[in-house]
């Protein structure tokens, strides 16, 4: 998978690198890449450069974008239409549809795959959307975290065109909670100005993790009532052995010494006395 790479090449560094992943991916292989799809080009281009892109599906100009501020010359910005990716792409990779949104935010993610033959199809009809998922995050648990008996899970998602938002928590392959995307979020409001919802999209949960075993495990959410739960973002986490756990090995490490020391006194006492018993009967066969 390539996270804003296409993004910000132009047509030539964007179809030599197509050549090069279809070089290094096997048959059947399957490649993800990010764009900036239509919504984004209406969103953020002027006119002039929307008629542009509208003519073409494919829009590459510079920026003054602090997000590309110490990049090479070529890092700038990209915009691409799904026709055009349907059209240009098929010389390298197969075009199978793509995922909105999700933790790449308002970007989309192109799934392609390489073929065992060429075809040479070059359908001018628009990629089908596989998912349309609502943007969000995990903000807690942060990659790598650990924890003891619960854990605390907060983050935000909202879908783009405003539908309330309710989401799934998993924990590996287990559902574990629901919840609903209403807190206040003013700072994701602020970043995602554009869409309304984004300013009450938070949630909030401790989840107890009686059951889990102290070890690596995966949690990650998705949107609920759906028929099969897509991830729209993920986190890593380990479970450590919390204070039950510490005072069971306390109770048992304590009742383990004294155990070891009453014994080890027990086999002491039975020694000296098989000694004494012994020296006095020697004793008494040395006697005259």
């Amino acid at each position: 998978m390539a996270f804003l790479v296409l993004t910000h090449l132009d047509e030539e560094l964007q179809f030599a690198w197509l050549a090069e992943l279809e070089r290094l991916v096997g048959p059947e292989g399957i490649v993800i890449l990010t764009v900036q799809g239509q919504r984004e080009a209406q969103r953020l281009l002027a006119p002039d450069d929307f008629q542009k892109f509208a003519a073409k599906g494919f829009l590459y100009r510079r920026t003054l974008d602090p997000s590309v501020e110490g990049m090479p010359d070529f890092y700038q910005v990209t915009y691409h239409r799904s026709d055009y990716v349907q059209r240009m792409w098929t010389e390298w990779l197969e075009p199978i549809g793509s995922i909105r949104h999700g933790s790449m935010y308002t970007q989309e993610a192109v799934v392609l795959r390489k073929q065992k033959t060429k075809t040479g199809n070059r359908d001018k009809r628009g990629l089908p959307v596989l998912f349309d998922l609502p943007i969000g995050v995990l903000e807690v648990p942060i990659f790598a975290s650990v924890a003891d008996d619960e854990l605390w899970l907060r983050g935000w998602a909202f879908y783009p065109d405003g539908r309330p938002l309710e989401i799934d928590v998993w924990i590996d392959s287990t559902w574990v909670a629901r919840a609903h995307c209403c807190m206040p979020k003013p700072y994701v409001g602020l970043a995602f100005s554009f869409y309304v919802t984004s300013a009450t999209s938070g949630f909030e949960i401790i989840l107890p993790l009686v059951g889990f075993s102290r070890a690596h495990h995966i949690i990650w959410i998705a949107p609920a009532y759906e028929p099969f739960p897509v991830p729209i973002c993920a986190a890593e986490f380990s479970r450590r052995e919390g204070l039950q756990d510490d005072l069971a090995r306390i109770v048992k490490i304590t009742f383990g010494f004294w155990w070891h020391r009453l014994r080890c006194g027990i086999r002491l006492r039975t020694r000296i006395r098989n000694l004494a018993r012994k020296l006095r009967s020697g004793a008494r066969l040395d006697s005259p």
